[in-house]
């Protein structure tokens, strides 16, 4: 097992936050705020040596705080959090080691080939991660994208677009009651 470290930003900050319990116009439920930036923990992270880890946006007001965590170890973390085709550039020159796109990859509920492809257009295929985060729902589980829930048996065509895959249970992060072992971590 690999342990991937996190910097989870919400409202600039580095936060755990209760994922499930993040909603438009209400506070989320918060675990725990650090008292020490996003850089701080990058720095820490790579004297560590803990590689694979990433910086996510939860929310709006979080650019500087990104690219603070980014600036202190180019090259050693993925972002996540509103990339696009038309942002993915400045994210890699804040320092992003590669990109997580979930959400713009899907348009009401259903992957988007045409969306695959204006990412690679954008980004070569090596700086691409999508996050394909499942929640189970009466037995099957399901990829969850902002806060909604697709099940689209032809999200194995991401291969063609992106070299890594990360697959993760997030009821274990979404909920406070624990992770689920049903589905693997596959990067």
């Amino acid at each position: 097992m690999h342990y991937r470290p996190c910097i989870d930003l919400h409202e600039g900050k580095v936060k755990q936050l209760v994922g499930s319990s993040l909603a438009d116009g209400s506070a989320p439920l918060t675990h725990f705020v650090a008292q020490d930036g996003p850089a701080w923990y990058a720095r820490r992270y790579k004297e560590d040596g803990l590689t694979g880890g990433h910086v996510i946006s939860l929310g709006i007001g979080n650019e500087d705080a990104a690219r603070e965590a980014l600036g202190a170890w180019p090259g050693g973390l993925h972002y996540g959090g509103g990339v696009r085709p038309e942002n993915a550039g400045e994210w890699l020159d804040a320092g992003a080691g590669a990109l997580i796109v979930t959400s713009f990859l899907f348009v009401n509920g259903e992957l988007s080939e045409e969306r695959f492809a204006a990412m690679t257009r954008a980004v070569p295929k090596e700086k691409l991660v999508i996050d394909l985060s499942c929640r189970e729902r009466d037995g099957r589980f399901f990829v969850a994208v902002v806060r909604f829930f697709v099940n689209d048996e032809r999200f194995f065509v991401v291969e063609r677009f992106f070299t890594v895959r990360f697959f993760v249970a997030a009821d274990g992060a979404m909920v406070t009651g624990g992770f689920s072992t049903e589905v693997g971590i596959l990067a």
